[in-house]
Parts: C-alpha cells; sequence; structure tokens
C-alpha cells in the first residue's frame, strides 16, 4: 500500500501541509522538524508521486529557487554573467536523506551569494539547443551522486558547460572527465571500519550493498576488500552481498551459518537500519548477535535502537563547497579539474559490541 503524506503527518503529529513544505525544502520549516519528516519518511518508505519530485520542481519539471543575500568573503553576485546553478539529482522522485542533505548544502551555497536554482532529473532528455541556452544562463551543472558516469555529463561538456559532482570523485565518473569532484577520502572510510572493528575483537567482516550498478557501492567494497587484506583478514566473496533485497534474502541466511561473521558493514545508514530491522525479524539481536556499523552518520542514526555506529560524511558541507566550486569556475580549461577530498570520521555508538576472548 502506498504511502501518503497524511501517513508521514499521522506518524509525526505534524499537518500534512507541514510535511509537504519540509519534504519540498521550504526554508519557513524548522531543521529539527525536516529531519523528524525525514527520518519518517526514510522509515515509512514514502516515495514522491510520478511526475513530481522534490523541491523546486516546476509545471515542466524544472523549478527555480531565488536566494536571499549575499555571504561573507564571496565574490558578489554581479561580477559574474550568470545567476543560476543547474543540479541534477538521480533521486528525486524517491526522497533520500544523502541526497538531501547534499542539496540542503547546496542550496545555502546559492542563498548566500543571491544565486538561483534549479532542478532536474537524471533521467530528462535536453537537446542540443536547450543546453546552448542553459550555457548562456547557468553557472554550470552540478551533478548531486550520481550512480554511474551519465551521458549528460559528456552532454554538458560539449557544450562548455562545466561539470561538478557531489560526493563522487573523478575516477568514480572514468572514464568520464569532470571539472569538479568533492567527496570523502574513501579509503580512509574503510580504514576507520576495518581499524575499530578488529579493536573491537572482529576478524570474521561482511559487507552489504544495495545496487550492484553504483559507483559509490563498487568503491566502498573495494576499499573494504583492500583494507580487509592489507589488514591480514579474510575477504570472503560469499560474504560480500548486492541487491535491493539483500537484508532482506541474503543478510540473514549468512548469519544462519555455521561459521558466521561477527561484523556486518552496511555501504550506508539507510541500507543498515534495514540490516538491522531484517536481522530482528530473523531472530538475531544487534549487537549481542551481530555487530553492525553504517556509512554517513544520518540523523536517525543517533535515535535508532541500538544507536547506529557510524562513519561521519560531511554531506551538507560537501554540497556547499561543490556549488562554491563551480560558482568560482573559470571557463577554458578543460584539461584542468579540481578536486576538493574530505576526511571522514568514525562515530562510535552502541551497534558494535567487543568480542570477549
Amino acid at each position: 500500500m502506498r504511502v501518503t503524506l497524511q501517513d508521514i503527518a499521522q506518524a509525526t503529529g505534524l499537518s500534512a501541509s507541514t510535511v509537504s513544505r519540509a519534504l519540498r525544502g521550504y526554508h519557513d520549516i524548522a531543521e529539527e522538524t525536516r529531519n523528524k519528516v525525514l527520518e519518517a519518511s526514510a522509515r515509512l518508505g514514502y516515495t514522491f508521486p510520478p511526475g513530481r519530485g522534490a523541491a523546486w520542481r516546476g509545471t515542466e519539471g524544472l523549478g527555480r529557487e531565488r536566494g536571499r543575500g549575499r555571504g561573507r568573503g564571496t565574490a558578489p553576485l554581479e561580477h559574474h554573467k550568470l545567476s543560476q546553478l543547474l543540479v541534477f539529482s538521480s533521486n528525486s522522485h524517491q526522497l533520500v536523506v544523502t541526497h538531501d542533505r547534499v542539496l540542503s548544502g547546496v542550496r545555502d551555497f546559492v542563498s548566500e551569494i543571491g544565486a538561483g536554482l534549479s532542478l532536474l532529473d537524471l533521467d530528462h532528455e535536453l537537446p542540443g539547443h536547450m543546453l546552448e541556452m542553459m550555457k548562456a544562463q547557468y553557472l554550470g551543472a552540478l551533478f548531486i551522486m550520481p550512480l554511474i558516469a551519465h551521458p549528460l555529463i559528456a552532454q554538458c561538456r560539449s557544450h562548455g558547460i562545466p561539470v561538478a559532482v557531489a560526493n563522487r570523485s573523478a575516477a568514480m565518473m572514468a572514464p568520464q572527465p569532470v571539472d569538479i569532484a568533492v567527496c570523502a577520502d574513501e579509503r580512509k572510510v574503510a580504514d576507520l571500519i576495518v581499524s575499530h572493528l578488529i579493536d573491537k575483537g572482529h576478524k570474521a567482516i561482511a559487507f552489504v550493498a544495495s545496487y550492484p550498478e553504483n559507483c559509490m557501492m563498487k568503491t566502498r567494497a573495494l576499499m573494504l576488500k583492500t583494507a580487509l587484506t592489507e589488514a591480514g583478514l579474510p575477504v570472503r566473496d560469499d560474504w560480500f552481498l548486492f541487491g535491493t533485497d539483500a537484508h532482506k534474502k541474503n543478510v540473514p541466511q549468512i548469519f544462519r551459518t555455521a561459521e558466521p561473521p561477527t561484523a556486518l558493514v552496511c555501504a550506508s545508514d539507510i541500507i543498515a537500519l534495514r540490516c538491522i530491522k531484517s536481522l530482528s525479524e530473523a531472530g538475531f539481536s544487534v549487537p549481542d548477535d551481530v555487530s553492525v556499523i553504517g556509512v554517513h552518520d544520518i540523523p536517525i542514526a543517533t535515535i535508532i535502537n541500538p544507536a547506529l555506529t557510524t562513519v561521519h560524511i560531511p554531506l551538507r558541507q560537501i554540497g556547499y563547497e561543490t556549488a562554491k566550486q563551480l560558482f568560482h569556475w573559470k571557463p577554458g580549461d578543460q584539461n584542468c579539474r579540481i578536486d576538493v577530498v574530505y576526511q571522514p570520521h568514525l562515530v562510535e555508538r552502541d551497534s558494535v559490541r567487543p568480542l570477549t576472548t
């Protein structure tokens, strides 16, 4: 049965109109209220109705949000010919907390400088004349967490529109070049996870991710395998699970084997929440039977039971920095690339327990 705004309103104790405004990014919604709505939406599995996306969608799928004010130390907007930022998201039909936090950072920057923001789905087909028009109107194209090197990236660059990717490295987009890449150090993410689990006595470690075609999921799996190998721990392919239903079908199965892993690394906090639920339904207790660790440190990670141990990725800061780099981009050199890499840190909570020797 489809989850509605009224379902979220009932779960949060808010009005349906407040829920709608929170989901669509209105500035008059308090951050605490917005996070409450996001948590309930993710938990209940709310998706936007077909043809209606997240904030700023217009009647033809293209919307605009005007910025308010100027940022300190930022070049005045009037020094720039262009005043709009074009943002592409792969998940504007379905609410994803991580995308929303990156987008919030983008909104923060355009609001500071007094620019406008337009949001499009990645499934849009843009003819050449429209790209030429965008070149004349937009600062550049910002892609939020693309799953793959999307063809629109090549189309934008071929028309001289600078391209930035948020929470993705340039290597993840290869062989398609980009102009700006802002992300966290994914090797450090894996090292933090493995080091923490080893400190807690764990040597048998599994991994689960959702979409196998997602470049970030592939990268996190590869980095974890490398970190495990360098730590002298076993890497078992049958413990590296991929699939949208892996948390339901595969995760409980591997913990029913004669020699199961003791810890489960999840490619995101959302996947970790799903795994904890599936493990509980299968009769396993977290962390008594299985230790679980996630990535991102989304707000709900602090309020679930048990509170989730995770690696903090500064998603909002990444979104802000990506928009900032596009704003200051100097056109003309397509061989130049800017890479900004943030250092993650581990947040220890209750979902990982030390093993007794």
